[in-house]
């Protein structure tokens, strides 16, 4: 554990220590911010349209902050982060091997989890500061509407559990190169496929179209937006993240043969 500690300490100080944190922050923040505008903006024109029509009063009632503004905003998070996690990741194990520290790296007295359970913790809790700023939509929306509680804990969990599967693989195409643009880009195919995956099902009859359901990373979101929890779904997550660390682990013993 004070191993895992040590290289968690490290890659933290060097995230913060480069503009990379930063950067990414910000970007995430405004783009977040500018698709809670959109949507919260278009709520509101909607509700003022319906009301300016009593015989939509029945429709008014039935609108509501979740379903309207909350679920689309989950999802529009969910594309900023497909594209941005790589670009958090793609540093971790590539500026080790171009740098040439990842031989001392793996000869240390670490082992090898403990490597990969440090730099992954370590970029989780990046991502988690990213989402924690971005919980002051929810106030905004809190504060001018009600709202239940059920769906935004259940879409902020769904959100942490789809960053922690993005950040094993992008943990895992890190250590497959010395580039950092390449580890990126890697990281991105592998998830764009993933989440392309849910496309093909709607076009595909039989097992094809079940296997592919299932295998898609955005169709186990859709209950999480929705306020609903399901342990298949969680399940999934956890499984992806086990295994895109389990081959971040089976890619650095072999980093260690190579050297």
């Amino acid at each position: 554990m004070r191993n895992i500690w040590s290289i968690f300490k490290k890659e933290i100080i060097s995230f913060f220590s480069s503009p990379i944190a930063y950067m990414l922050i910000t970007v995430y923040l405004v783009l977040s911010g500018y698709f809670f505008y959109l949507g919260f903006v278009r709520f509101a024109n909607y509700v003022n349209m319906v009301a300016a029509n009593p015989q939509y009063s029945q429709q008014l009632a039935q609108l509501n902050l979740a379903e309207h503004v909350l679920r689309p905003l989950s999802y529009n998070i969910c594309i900023v982060v497909l594209l941005l996690i790589p670009m958090l990741t793609m540093r971790l194990y590539s500026e080790e091997n171009k740098m040439g520290t990842m031989e001392l790296l793996l000869t240390s007295p670490l082992g090898y989890f403990e490597i990969v359970f440090g730099k992954f913790f370590a970029s989780l809790f990046v991502y988690a500061i990213m989402m924690l700023f971005s919980a002051v939509y929810l106030f905004i929306i809190i504060s001018y509407g009600k709202i239940e509680m059920g769906p935004i804990i259940t879409s902020y969990l769904g959100l942490f559990l789809i960053g922690m599967a993005f950040l094993s693989i992008g943990n895992f195409t890190s250590t497959l190169t010395k580039n950092q643009v390449v580890a990126a880009v890697l990281g991105f195919g592998i998830l764009l496929l993933f989440w392309v995956l849910g496309w093909g099902a709607a076009n595909s009859e039989g097992r094809m179209a079940g296997l592919l359901s299932s295998l898609s990373i955005t169709e186990h979101f859709d209950s999480f937006s929705k306020g609903v929890l399901t342990l298949k779904d969680i399940i999934y997550y956890l499984s992806f993240t086990f295994i895109g660390l389990f081959l971040t682990k089976a890619s650095l013993e072999s980093t260690k043969w190579r050297l």
